[in-house]
C-alpha cells in the first residue's frame, strides 16, 4: 500500500477528510429484451380473456372464472409467448397446479419441462 492511502484512511478515521458518495445506481430488474417479451405476454393474456374468460383447468374447488394464464410447461424465455401451453385458469386451479403436479399431469393441464 501506499504512503498516500495510509495518510487518507488516517485522516478518514479522525473525521478529518471527506469522503466523496457515488451516486447510487439502480440495477434493472428485468433486461431490454425480457422486458420486451413481458410487454407482447400481457398483450396475448389481454386478447386471450377477452375472447373467452371461462377456466379451462376445472380443478376441484374451481371458480368458474379465468383471472390469468397457466402454462402447460414451467414458463421460460422460450416458451413464454407460445399459444398452444397456455390455458386460462382461475387463482385457485393456478395454486392447485402448482401444488399437486402429478395429479395435474395425469389431468393433462400440466406437463414436465423434461419431457422430450
Amino acid at each position: 500500500m501506499t504512503d498516500q492511502y495510509l495518510i487518507e484512511r488516517q485522516r478518514q478515521k479522525l473525521g478529518l477528510a471527506v469522503k466523496e458518495e457515488k451516486p447510487v445506481k439502480k440495477i434493472s430488474i428485468m433486461n431490454v429484451k425480457r422486458m420486451a417479451q413481458q410487454r407482447l405476454y400481457r398483450k396475448i393474456v389481454k386478447e386471450m380473456l377477452e375472447e373467452d374468460n371461462r377456466c379451462e383447468v376445472k380443478a376441484p374447488g374451481c371458480t368458474g372464472i379465468a383471472q390469468g394464464l397457466q402454462h402447460k410447461v414451467k414458463r421460460s424465455s422460450k416458451n413464454l409467448l407460445n399459444r398452444k401451453d397456455l390455458l386460462r385458469s382461475c387463482n385457485h386451479c393456478n395454486l392447485w397446479i402448482e401444488e399437486n403436479p402429478l395429479q395435474a399431469i395425469a389431468m393433462g393441464v400440466s406437463e414436465s419441462k423434461f419431457k422430450k
